[in-house]
């Protein structure tokens, strides 16, 4: 005598935010489809909210980085640091020289001379602690500040303080150089992390495409007996769809929460380091936008992709 039949033991998950299965349960939401009974009513929103943490960590990274960049063009493109080597006993005259020659240019706002501890913690990290740096003529550095809107010739300010102290070195930057290579690699960057979240939408596009797909085989009975009442397509995939979205909401609130508290917890860390030319990892409003965004798309491309799916491959089922 064969024994009875016993079915499968269901698989055990721990679903992502319990909160949120009683908020979806207190609205009601009904369907004809038993969709709580399939696997992918517990895995598709793990897979949700590890694409959308992954997708909000990347666009955000977009978002410091571009942030970041504007920052810096406006700093650096606005200044010009003067560099004047010059002897210990020439040092005062040379600096009263080259500030009274700036004073008179048009088109500078503000001097700055920076004092020998500031140039000293400039020079540190490419010499070191020691006695080297004690024995080396730290340079006189001058920051002067341009009027907005105004440009200035770094060489012809050069060629104008070297006539006026003939016995120093001097060397005029106006940052365009470096400034230069370093947007680019600043906007490379940046476009990285959006072909990554690209690939990431694209991912999560095929993942929700073959759970409806899944689905509709499973409730295929369910689906003929439906159309034989008289159900409309449009009926049912509006089902599936309202199933997919709430499955997207369960998965993307936690992720997009979850990339919170990661950039939250990266920029308590960022705080305390000395590196200016880090972008800003701080959370601001525009990373709260970003959050909010990447949410709503995410339900909106699973509420579309689920109802394509569904009238795409309803008529080759029923």
């Amino acid at each position: 005598m064969n024994p009875p039949y016993r079915p499968p033991p269901k698989l055990c998950y721990i679903r992502p935010m319990p909160f949120l299965n009683a908020f979806f349960k207190r609205c009601n939401i009904q369907s004809d489809f038993p969709f709580r009974s399939d696997d992918s009513y517990v895995v598709l929103p793990w897979i949700i909210a590890f694409m959308v943490y992954l997708a909000a960590i990347f666009l955000s990274m977009g978002v410091n980085f571009g942030t970041a960049l504007a920052g810096w063009n406006h700093y650096y493109t606005n200044s010009l640091t003067i560099q004047i080597t010059a002897p210990k006993d020439t040092g005062e005259a040379a600096t009263r020289t080259t500030l009274d020659a700036l004073a008179q240019l048009d088109g500078i706002a503000k001097t700055t001379v920076l004092d020998s501890a500031k140039v000293r913690s400039m020079v540190e990290p490419w010499i070191g602690h020691g006695g080297l740096l004690d024995t080396l003529p730290l340079p006189i550095v001058i920051e002067a500040t341009l009027a907005e809107g105004s440009s200035i010739d770094a060489s012809a300010v050069e060629s104008l303080l070297a006539t006026k102290l003939d016995k120093a070195s001097i060397e005029v930057d106006d940052h365009q150089a470096w400034i230069a290579k370093f947007a680019s690699l600043i906007r490379s960057s940046q476009w990285i992390a959006f072909a990554i979240v690209g690939v990431i939408v694209a991912v999560t596009l095929a993942i929700i495409v073959m759970a409806t797909r899944t689905e509709l085989k499973l409730h295929r009975r369910t689906l003929e007996l439906l159309h034989s009442i008289g159900a409309r397509d449009a009926y049912i995939a509006k089902q599936f769809q309202t199933n997919a979205l709430v499955l997207t909401a369960k998965g993307a609130i936690p992720g997009a929460l979850l990339a919170a508290a990661t950039l939250w917890a990266v920029g308590r860390l960022a705080d305390g380091l000395d590196a200016p030319f880090l972008p800003l990892f701080a959370l601001s409003p525009q990373h709260w936008l970003t959050l909010f965004l990447t949410v709503i798309a995410a339900g909106f491309i699973a509420f579309l992709s689920a109802r394509i799916t569904v009238i795409r491959t309803i008529g080759k089922l029923v």
